[in-house]
C-alpha cells in the first residue's frame, strides 16, 4: 500500500504473529475478523456463522456453569440471537444460485429458510426457472417433495376460493367467530 500512495502511515503496520495456535483456532480467527472487520451479505454471514460453527467446540460452561450450546456461544460473540445464529447456519447449506438471490434482494429470508430443506436439485431449478416468482405468495404452495413439474404447476395454477359451511353450537359462536376472523386476518 505505501507504494500505491506513499503515505508513511503505511511503511509500518502494527502486527502479532501468534504461534503457539492449531490450524483451527487461526482459522476461527480469521472467520471473526471477516465477520467484524466487513460489512457482509446474507450469503456472506451464513458462509462465515456455518464455518463458525463448524469449528466451535462441544458446549461450554459460562461463569454460572450452565451450558450453553455453539449457537448461544456464537450469538454472544457475534451479537445475535441463538435463533438467529441458527438460521444462518441453516441458510449455509442453500443451494448458491439461491444465495445469489438472497444477497440480491428477489428472495426473501423467511422463503429461504423454507428453501434449505427442499433437495439440492429443486433449488437449482426453482432459482433457474422461478427466479421472479420466489419472492411471491405462491411459494407457500411448494413443498419438498414436488417435482420440476408439480413445482411449475403450483406456481402458475390461481387461488381457488372454496365455501365451507360449519355448525356450531351457540355457546361456541362468540370463540368461533373470532378464531374464523383471525385466521382469516393472517391467511390473506
Amino acid at each position: 500500500m505505501l507504494e500505491k500512495t506513499g503515505e508513511d502511515k503505511y511503511r509500518r503496520i502494527p502486527a502479532t504473529v501468534l504461534t503457539d495456535i492449531t490450524a483451527d483456532e487461526a482459522h476461527e480467527i480469521v472467520v471473526d475478523s471477516n465477520y467484524v472487520q466487513r460489512v457482509l451479505t446474507p450469503s456472506e454471514k451464513a458462509r462465515s456463522i456455518s464455518q463458525k460453527y463448524a469449528l466451535a467446540g462441544r458446549k461450554k460452561r459460562s461463569r454460572n456453569g450452565v451450558r450453553k450450546s455453539k449457537y448461544e456461544q456464537i450469538g454472544e460473540e457475534y451479537n445475535l440471537s441463538a435463533r438467529q445464529i441458527a438460521r444462518y447456519v441453516r441458510l449455509g447449506s442453500l443451494d448458491g444460485s439461491l444465495l445469489t438471490l438472497l444477497d440480491g434482494g428477489k428472495l426473501p429470508l423467511t422463503t429461504a429458510l423454507r428453501l434449505v430443506d427442499f433437495p439440492a436439485e429443486s433449488q437449482k431449478y426453482l432459482a433457474a426457472h422461478h427466479a421472479d416468482e420466489l419472492a411471491g405468495p405462491k411459494m407457500a404452495r411448494l413443498t419438498a417433495a414436488m417435482t420440476p413439474k408439480q413445482m411449475d404447476a403450483a406456481l402458475q395454477a390461481e387461488p381457488q376460493t372454496v365455501r365451507v359451511s360449519v355448525t356450531v353450537p351457540a355457546a361456541l359462536e362468540e370463540d368461533f367467530r373470532r378464531m374464523a376472523e383471525e385466521w382469516l386476518h393472517t391467511h390473506r
